[in-house]
């Protein structure tokens, strides 16, 4: 018997099961009450995402702080009236998100488990201010500190939680009262979600534990004691792109790209040299990436 993670329900049922990279056998694990999807078992590999052989292109352009904001990022950019006080981001990255909530007026901090991610963020914006631990572990260092949040962001992290319940907890533990949270994740019913699925690793455990809907999301903040506001992003161009790009030509052109990012990246030379390298190969991938949809632009 396996209980729903989210509301403890005990009658969840078993839908299927995959293999992961690492020859782990996993079981995805349905609850009937409260709409969540969930993996079994639930472990984070530390390290996963610093071993770049098992990384995507885009964990290669974090570690070298190429990565930029996302899209899910624009709606809190745009359109969150608060502009002022202390903002940790969980799953920081190298730190991209951060630099552009700073230039707004927020006091910054970041968290995350990627070493490599850390170390570049910790070039943009310092080692007091971004931090290699986990989320418990942080706040209990804030909190030795008497150190609160009047905005917290865990923006593509709620599906890689292995308890989502305990994570909200702990964020609310730093969360000063009236404090606000944003973040996103994954609708498990989005458009082309299948193809993504069968064409790569990254919707799977080790990397996501939780395929959440909006019903699903809406309960498990409910449940945590949160008042929700939650709505639906609308893809972008390159997101598209991204996805078309496997389908039409397959995980050889994706291999090859992760390669070539790694020679790039590592290669030898000035630091003057590495950067426009890293510029060049910039500009590169988001051509490769827009191609994939030039048979739509023509049609």
């Amino acid at each position: 018997m396996v209980l729903c993670p989210v509301c403890s329900y005990d009658r969840t049922r078993y839908i299927r099961a995959c293999r992961s990279s690492v020859g782990q056998l996993y079981r995805l694990i349905v609850c009937p009450c409260c709409d969540t999807h969930f993996w079994e078992p639930r472990q984070i590999l530390i390290g996963y995402y610093e071993k770049e052989e098992r990384a995507s292109a885009a964990y290669l352009l974090r570690h070298s702080a190429m990565w930029k904001v996302q899209y899910w990022h624009a709606p809190f950019l745009k359109g969150f009236s608060y502009r002022k006080g202390r903002l940790l981001d969980v799953g920081c990255g190298e730190g991209s998100f951060l630099v552009e909530v700073q230039k707004l007026g927020f006091d910054v901090y970041g968290i995350d488990l990627d070493s490599k991610s850390i170390r570049a963020a910790q070039e943009q914006l310092g080692k007091e201010r971004v931090y290699h631990m986990t989320l418990a572990k942080f706040v209990a260092y804030a909190q030795e500190r008497d150190i609160s949040f009047d905005v917290i962001t865990f923006f593509e992290v709620l599906q890689h939680q292995e308890e989502p319940r305990k994570f909200l907890e702990n964020v609310k533990r730093i969360l000063n009262p009236g404090g606000w949270i944003a973040g996103t994740t994954p609708n498990r019913n989005r458009l082309l979600v299948n193809i993504e699925r069968k064409a790569g690793e990254v919707d799977f455990p080790p990397h996501h534990f939780f395929w959440f809907s909006y019903d699903s999301l809406t309960n498990l903040f409910q449940k945590s004691g949160f008042k929700p506001n939650i709505f639906l992003l609308r893809g972008t161009t390159a997101r598209t792109a991204d996805v078309l790009q496997v389908l039409l030509l397959g995980p050889l052109l994706r291999n090859a790209r992760a390669k070539l990012f790694t020679h790039i990246l590592n290669r030898t030379g000035t630091k003057k040299d590495r950067t426009r390298a890293r510029k060049r190969l910039a500009k590169g991938y988001s051509l490769v990436k827009n191609i994939s949809l030039l048979p739509f632009y023509l049609n």
